[in-house]
């Protein structure tokens, strides 16, 4: 829980920042009210804003990573056109809350939340980037480090993943999901994370099921059916939730069978 606290923290910095940036600089008019009405009203818009930006651009990340080019790129741009919309109504349903509705027509504040969010996400995401595959590297060595260590002292024959299996998770494996440097487990009664790589997981389970995207590995026993949507394919497990399917990784579910598994008519919608 403390861990969490501090990673929730970390994240809060960088949008408190940017919120005391646009409070000084006082766009939509808000460059007349006093200073601490900017700050009470600047920092809960782009605080919620920037949440409901970096989870939208983690759906495009693992919908569109392997399709768009330039994506570092294209995916904010995407992101800051469809989302636009979104935020406006956020500045205002903020504005309104405070007692103090904006002067400025909607017109006029969708087009420079337009602009705003694509200057802040594409500096943000690129360097977002950088600093998780200089992280990920980081992590990978230290994880080599303990494994090689857990490799010559272990006596008990599971593998890493076994391991790190945590105690209170019960039910059946049915997916492995990427979350940054982490491992959430998916099971029929709950999930968990664990520090841990999918390369290493996906080899400890091998038999068991298959790598289907950079970010996913699905046990072959939960695996419902798939479906093509377009240009892209998803799997349904027997829970209802879907994942998608990387287009590296299609061959290799053709050859297994797992792409001719088609869903009912009446289920693909």
């Amino acid at each position: 829980m403390q861990e969490r606290f501090g990673s929730f923290l970390r994240w809060s910095t960088l949008p408190v920042l940017v919120g005391l940036v646009l409070a000084g600089l006082g766009p939509y008019g808000t460059f007349e009210q006093p200073l601490w009405r900017r700050v009470a009203f600047w920092i809960p818009v782009v605080w919620l804003n920037w949440m409901i930006a970096e989870t939208a651009v983690r759906s495009l990340f693992l919908r569109f990573a392997e399709q768009l080019p330039l994506g570092s790129v294209t995916l904010p741009l995407l992101a800051s056109l469809l989302l636009s919309p979104i935020l406006t109504a956020v500045v205002f349903a903020v504005a309104w809350l405070l007692g103090d509705p904006l002067q400025p027509s909607v017109g006029t504040v969708l087009w420079q939340v337009l602009l705003i969010t694509a200057a802040v996400m594409l500096p943000t995401y690129t360097w977002s980037v950088g600093r998780s595959n200089r992280a990920a590297d980081a992590i990978d060595r230290a994880i080599d480090a303990a494994l090689n260590d857990a490799a010559r002292d272990a006596t008990s024959g599971e593998t890493g993943f076994q391991q790190r299996w945590p105690a209170e998770l019960h039910g059946r494996l049915l997916f492995l999901e990427m979350e940054d440097h982490y491992l959430r487990i998916h099971t029929s009664e709950g999930s968990d994370i664990v520090l841990y790589r999918m390369e290493d997981a996906a080899r400890d389970l091998q038999g068991q099921g298959l790598r289907v995207h950079r970010s996913y590995w699905v046990a072959e026993d939960a695996l419902a059916g798939a479906r093509r949507h377009r240009q892209s394919w998803r799997l349904r497990l027997i829970d209802g939730r879907e994942v998608p399917v990387g287009r590296t990784y299609r061959a290799q579910l053709r050859e297994a069978g797992w792409l001719e598994r088609r869903l009912p008519s009446h289920t693909a919608a």
